[in-house]
C-alpha cells in the first residue's frame, strides 16, 4: 500500500491518493476551499489509475511514509495522556480500527480539543475511527466569522452589506429583536 500527497497551487489544500497493488483505491481530500468543476475534471485527468504512471506534472507529488499501526497507537496514547491525564488502555480491536486511518499529531490535537459533542469526553480509538470523517470535515471547514453577542453601532458601521446581514442574523439567533425609529431604521437591538 502506498500513499501520495498531491497538491497544486490552484487548489487550496491537498489530496491524498492511496494505491494498493499498483492501482488507485481511494482519495482523501484535505481542502480549505471547494474545488470548481473544472479543477475536479482536470484533477481526475491528471491522476493516473496505475501507481507507476504517477509522475509530477503540474501537480506536486510526494510519497507519504506509512506510519505503522503500533506507532499510531503509541501517538494516540501519548495524546490521550496529555489531554485526559491518565494512561489509555488499548483494547484488542484498536489496532484494526486505527490501521487505515491517517493519524497525525495535528489531527489528534483537534480531536481532543474539539467541542463537538461527537468527540468531547468520549475519547477512544473506537470513537475516533467511528467519527473519523466528521473530524476531517470539522478540520477542513472554514472558520466562521465571529460576531459580538451584543449590539454595537460602531461595530455595525465597519461591516459590509453581506456581513451586516450575517450580524443581524446572529443577533436574531440570540433572540434579540430590532428597535426601529419612526423612519424604520434600526437604532438598537433588545
Amino acid at each position: 500500500m502506498s500513499r501520495y500527497k498531491i497538491s497544486n497551487p490552484k487548489i487550496d489544500g491537498h489530496i491524498e491518493a492511496l494505491y494498493e497493488d499498483g492501482k488507485i483505491t481511494s482519495f482523501h481530500f484535505f481542502l480549505n476551499a471547494p474545488m470548481t468543476f473544472k479543477q475536479w475534471i482536470t484533477l481526475l485527468n491528471l491522476i493516473p489509475q496505475e501507481e507507476d504512471k504517477l509522475v509530477p506534472t503540474s501537480l506536486t507529488v510526494e510519497r507519504i511514509a506509512e506510519t505503522k499501526t503500533n506507532e499510531k497507537i503509541a501517538l494516540f496514547c501519548r495524546m490521550y495522556r496529555k489531554y485526559v491525564g491518565v494512561a489509555y488502555t488499548v483494547s484488542a480491536s484498536d489496532s484494526g480500527k486505527i490501521k487505515l486511518l491517517g493519524i497525525s499529531e495535528e489531527l489528534l490535537n483537534r480531536y481532543f480539543g474539539s467541542e463537538n459533542f461527537l468527540f468531547k469526553g468520549k475519547h477512544s480509538i473506537g470513537n475516533l475511527a467511528r467519527y473519523y470523517n466528521e473530524l476531517r470535515a470539522e478540520i477542513s471547514a472554514p472558520a466562521g466569522k465571529k460576531y459580538p453577542n451584543h449590539y454595537s453601532r460602531d461595530y455595525e458601521k465597519k461591516l459590509s452589506s453581506p456581513e451586516l446581514s450575517e450580524y443581524w442574523a446572529h443577533l436574531r439567533n440570540l433572540k434579540m429583536t430590532p428597535v426601529k425609529n419612526i423612519q424604520g431604521k434600526i437604532v438598537d437591538w433588545k
